[in-house]
């Protein structure tokens, strides 16, 4: 037997395999999580679960769920709701035209306009009352 002839190292064999491994685990940490609210998923901190909550949509963007609180859709879902009619109305008294059910998260690295953090919620079922 030739002295010279290579054997497979099992080292270089484990560092292969980890370095794989990384790259797998890597590449799958990066995909769109439906139960995640935004591309940052840090920042976003889960708050509760709300179920069949009257609410009206203010310009494709959040639903207003009361006289102060509005939640905005969630990043991943924007596309979603683009065509669905805005039922609120500023300075006037809420319709509250859909009913919906999802996971409120609370943003803390968004950037905002007023005093505290922005709440935005993946939609996971919505209702249109008529």
């Amino acid at each position: 037997m030739n002295n010279l002839e290579k054997k497979p190292n099992a080292s270089r064999c484990g560092i292969f395999y980890m370095i794989s491994l990384l790259v797998v685990l890597n590449i799958s940490c990066h995909k769109k999580d439906p139960t995640a609210c935004g591309p940052d998923n840090q920042k976003f901190k889960y708050l509760k679960t709300i179920k069949n909550v009257p609410a009206d949509l203010d310009r494709n963007d959040g639903f207003v769920i009361g006289p102060q609180e509005t939640l905005f859709i969630c990043p991943y879902q924007m596309d979603q709701f683009a065509n669905y009619e805005n039922t609120h109305i500023l300075n006037k008294p809420s319709r509250f035209k859909y009913r919906i059910s999802g996971r409120v998260f609370e943003c803390r690295g968004c950037p905002t306009f007023s005093i505290g953090y922005m709440n935005f919620i993946v939609i996971d079922k919505i209702t249109k009352i008529d």
